[in-house]
């Protein structure tokens, strides 16, 4: 271990042998007041203005901080800087909680005039002082953006950085129509999922908002729509309650598939009225029987495998190579901003020329789309000045 081994337990002090061989406590009770005083202004500078984490970040730092007792170095968590600095954030606020509590304790029992387990104490605290010496308390927001920190970090990691998987670039590596042949795979086997496959690979939905249920509506005139109930809302930040995607087109499986289930087997005979139907599917069940028929009919790529979200990110793709408007890309897709945009799909890995037309409950917000606007933006962002950096 990099660190000292912790003492006794709190416990233990209460229910210490008589017989035990512990250092005998022979000062007096103004010697030990004189201890604590002086422990706490030692410890003042990593106490002062502590700040209690939520209930979930205790419970990660209390793993974080058992597995680093257990045996576990620094270095082990260097693959990255928020890992490392969550390991850091872990020692400070365990061991001043402890302290807190072991000075808590001690304030008790010298206001009873009792010293007895005063040496078992000084013992709890020690290492708990000795890890807070080697792990200086600086907070871990403010550890992040130091400058500093590429040099202090450990340069050797024991463990293997993970390797990304990109669904947004992954997609030069698949088939031109992927799509269709995943569709014709699901109906050859027979799968109950055919239907929410047939939904993401037309109108891009999120698997989750398929859980929720996909109204489709076929149109006399041909069009189809989907009514599609969003997720990932937070009113005013993110997402649409709802969003209405209009297809102008007629091919595909993925079309063919839907209209069938309708009970519409030509698209050009006349109908009366509209045809609907609601598409749900569980959102977790989704991905294995996505992940097999690309396997079993090997539509994967070398490094690519497909997935549920794998159509939002072609759809994606479809539009920008078409030059399709941010706003009406980002209204299709279920975002609020026009930035977010920038994450699905690429321009170079765009197939299709379907024509579609979406709207959304709440206005767009147009965030940098204007290449000018990025370029100002990452100009400011690489001249602002960093401590210890001249000006450039």
């Amino acid at each position: 271990m990099i660190f000292e081994p912790f003492g006794p337990s709190l416990s233990d002090a209460t229910t210490a042998d008589a017989g035990a061989k512990r250092p005998q406590p022979t000062l007096d009770l103004d010697f030990w007041r004189r201890m604590l005083a002086t422990l706490e202004v030692r410890t003042d500078h990593w106490l002062k203005g502590f700040t209690l984490p939520k209930p979930q970040t205790i419970k990660k730092y209390e793993r974080r901080f058992a597995e680093i007792r257990g045996g576990r170095t620094l270095e082990f968590y260097a693959t990255s800087k928020g890992y490392y600095c969550e390991a850091r954030a872990s020692i400070v606020y365990c061991c001043s909680v402890r302290i807190q509590r072991i000075f808590a304790v001690m304030n008790s029992q010298l206001a009873l005039g009792e010293i007895r387990h005063m040496p078992l104490l000084i013992e709890e605290i020690v290492p708990l002082v000795n890890m807070l010496k080697k792990t200086p308390p600086d907070r871990e927001h403010k550890r992040c953006r130091d400058p500093k920190f590429a040099r202090e970090r450990p340069a050797v990691s024991t463990r293997k950085a993970k390797t990304g998987k990109s669904k947004r670039v992954g997609l030069k590596q698949l088939v031109g129509n992927w799509r269709d042949l995943m569709v014709r795979a699901a109906e050859n086997n027979g799968t109950k999922y055919l239907l929410a496959i047939a939904v993401l690979s037309a109108c891009g939905c999120r698997p989750s908002e398929v859980q929720k249920g996909v109204r489709v509506t076929l149109k006399t005139n041909g069009t189809m729509v989907f009514d599609v109930k969003g997720t990932k809302v937070r009113k005013g930040i993110s997402g649409h309650d709802d969003r209405q995607i209009e297809l102008y087109d007629s091919l595909g499986d993925d079309l063919r598939v839907l209209r069938e289930a309708m009970g519409v087997t030509n698209p050009g005979v006349a109908r009366v009225g509209d045809h609907h139907i609601v598409v749900a599917a569980s959102a977790h069940g989704l991905w294995s029987p996505v992940s097999e028929l690309a396997i079993k009919h090997q539509l994967n790529g070398k490094k690519h495998k497909i997935a549920p979200s794998s159509f939002r990110h072609q759809i994606a793709s479809d539009l920008k190579r078409m030059g399709t408007a941010p706003e009406e890309i980002s209204a299709l897709l279920g975002h609020l901003a026009t930035d977010t945009a920038k994450y699905y799909g690429l321009a170079k890995s765009g197939r299709s020329t379907r024509r579609y037309k979406a709207t959304a409950s709440n206005p767009i917000k147009v965030t940098h789309t204007d290449p000018r606007q990025i370029r100002a933006k990452q100009n400011s962002a690489s001249t602002r000045l960093v401590p210890g950096k001249p000006r450039p």
